[in-house]
């Protein structure tokens, strides 16, 4: 009987470095998974993307609160432990991307980016030149805004602060 990784059919588990099982799948394509990992989401039948990251959120999540609860965290730690949790991934995640790349993003120069491309042959070498040899002949229209209505809100003075700017201009 078939397995699936999502919508993908494993074709072969086989160990891989650290503990870790190497799932290949009949698309060609494999990933590093845990044993636990491999136990919780691997399904007789294929789903849907969204159903697959339930599954993994779930599982780890599980055990998640199995940590908690075995080390008797305060309930008002909880939050402030799991943003550190977040933080302490995105700043090592930062420092990967660092070691990768050779420099900090802030740094980072386009042809930096290119060259890896090119090496790796997710581009070719003259994809810029073809790029700039397509300059549009009419103005494009302003793509649409990406930011959450949350983050509009944010991003926009508040009312006091409209406030206190034109009452100090006012006062002037």
């Amino acid at each position: 009987m078939p397995k699936f990784f999502g919508n993908r059919e494993v074709q072969n588990i086989e160990q891989a470095e650290n503990g870790y099982q190497k799932v290949t799948f009949t698309n060609g394509t494999s990933e590093i998974l845990s044993e636990q990992m491999i136990g919780a989401v691997i399904t007789d039948g294929a789903i849907d993307a969204t159903a697959q990251r339930e599954r993994e959120a779930q599982a780890v999540v599980g055990e998640i609160l199995k940590l908690m609860h075995n080390w008797n965290v305060k309930i008002s730690d909880i939050d402030y432990i799991l943003k550190t949790v977040v933080n302490s991934v995105n700043d090592s995640l930062a420092k990967g991307n660092d070691i990768l790349w050779g420099q900090g993003k802030y740094e980072m120069r386009m042809e930096t980016v290119h060259n890896v491309l090119v090496s790796q042959n997710v581009i070719s070498d003259n994809t810029l030149s073809e790029v700039s040899a397509e300059t549009p002949t009419e103005a494009t229209p302003e793509a649409p805004s990406t930011q959450s209505p949350v983050e509009a809100e944010q991003a926009a003075p508040s009312s006091e602060v409209v406030a206190d700017a034109t009452a100090t201009e006012a006062a002037a």
